[in-house]
């Protein structure tokens, strides 16, 4: 998987403010109420588009058919795409697994974000947070309604 950041244009597509149009180019089996979504991406991104590899209809039958698709991605898509990338495709395949596939990414995205940053001054600092700070119970007095 390559890693990169979400840029405006994708971020775009992904809300829904660049639409698509008829396309030609869209592969026979994908679902008629899916072409409109493939088209925008074929038309907005047509490296991205190539990169499916849409015509290998057999690669992409484990993906269309599984209900946990996000484990069926062909491996050769997948590591050609950014985690973002993957999503919008997932968007345009399978809005069905669109919760799970937004999850992934999060998930992907914040681990990125904290191997990036320093580890160390987190869990540091994280040691330190809960080393001094003390729990102070209430008194049984409390509880029975007797002032402290």
């Amino acid at each position: 998987m390559k890693y990169s950041y979400i840029t405006f244009k994708e971020w775009e597509l992904f809300v829904g403010e660049l639409s698509g149009g008829l396309d030609d180019n869209v592969v026979y089996w994908i679902p008629e109420d899916r072409r409109p979504a493939m088209c925008a991406l074929s038309n907005h991104f047509p490296d991205l588009y190539r990169k499916l590899h849409l015509e290998n209809e057999m690669e992409w039958y484990d993906f269309m058919s599984n209900t946990e698709c996000e484990k069926s991605i062909p491996a050769r898509v997948e590591e050609s795409l950014s985690p973002f990338q993957i999503l919008l495709t997932m968007q345009a395949l399978r809005p069905d697994r669109l919760f799970t596939a937004m999850s992934t990414f999060a998930r992907i995205a914040l681990s990125k974000i904290l191997l990036t940053t320093s580890a160390l001054v987190f869990k540091d600092s994280a040691f330190i947070l809960f080393h001094r700070s003390e729990v102070t119970l209430p008194s049984t007095d409390q509880f029975q309604g007797n002032p402290g």
